[in-house]
């Protein structure tokens, strides 16, 4: 990034890599500038959009989380993540049953995955705790 070497995917992707060490270091303004340029050079890779949506969500920007996960949901709605992100954005907007719908898909997407069991936790709050997928009995 400093050389200023790389170009297009691997500069959006490089941008994204230095925006998760900025959230992590608790920048969240660098870490927006990041995950913006990067949209605009790896617009079409699903995770930029999730961390673009997410980081909006934590700054509690809940018309630019719903604008973004709804571009991380064009390109990826199959990733258990980006339907937990959906939710989580969901409900803070109190949509309800949006929440619960994409909460019900990531834990249906991947019900042993981190983000399918984050899923069933928040969907326990309502009651609606889907079950992980049960071994045959053999009857």
């Amino acid at each position: 990034l400093i050389a200023g070497t790389l170009e297009g995917l691997a500069l959006g992707e490089a941008q994204l890599d230095h925006a998760r060490v900025l959230v992590a270091a608790g920048e969240p303004e660098g870490a927006r500038r990041d995950i913006d340029m990067a949209l605009k050079t790896a617009g079409d890779d699903p995770l930029a959009w999730l961390l673009s949506a997410t980081l909006a969500r934590r700054e509690g920007d809940v018309i630019r989380a719903k604008t973004d996960i709804a571009e991380a949901l064009k390109r990826s709605a199959d990733d258990a993540s980006v339907q937990l992100e959906a939710g989580n954005i969901a409900a803070l907007a109190r949509d309800e049953a949006g929440a619960r719908a994409a909460w019900a898909e990531a834990a249906r997407l991947a019900p042993n995955a981190p983000a399918g069991k984050e899923a069933r936790a928040a969907l326990a709050q309502f009651g609606d705790v889907p079950a992980a997928k049960a071994a045959p009995t053999g009857r």
